[in-house]
């Protein structure tokens, strides 16, 4: 993800008249600019991602922290998530983690009996040498 992209779509949302999705997205930059300011460097899309995580986790802190009587506080903590997900990669859900713990398995399997037959075609050419 660019930083330009963020720029045009809170552009976007200033057009549209979408508040709280112009100051999350200008509070997401700043991060971001932070960032790579102290890098002195451009990020990488990975370093962009853990700056969009630890918004995330910030954001979900407060909500947690928030008294259930401060709506005010949970409902802006609630828009700035949905905001700040669509910009975040998607997560494996439940399912797609159980496949793909069982598709490791599968292939840690094949590996370990491979190198068993390898293992086994070795012990062969080195007990058949030996006796030539």
């Amino acid at each position: 993800m660019e930083l330009e992209v963020l720029r045009k779509d809170m552009v976007a949302a200033m057009k549209a008249g979408e508040k709280e999705k112009k100051e999350t997205l200008s509070m997401l930059l700043a991060a971001l600019k932070n960032k790579q300011i102290d890098k002195r460097a451009d990020l990488t899309e990975e370093e962009e991602i853990q700056v969009i995580m630890k918004e995330i986790k910030q954001t979900k802190e407060t909500l947690e922290m928030t008294p259930a009587d401060r709506t005010d506080i949970i409902e802006e903590c609630n828009r700035r998530l949905t905001v700040l997900e669509a910009y975040a990669p998607k997560m494996m859900g439940e399912d797609e983690i159980k496949v793909s713990q069982y598709g490791q398995w599968i292939v840690l399997d094949g590996i370990r009996r491979g190198v068993a037959r390898v293992q086994y075609r070795l012990d062969s050419y080195i007990h058949m040498t030996r006796n030539d």
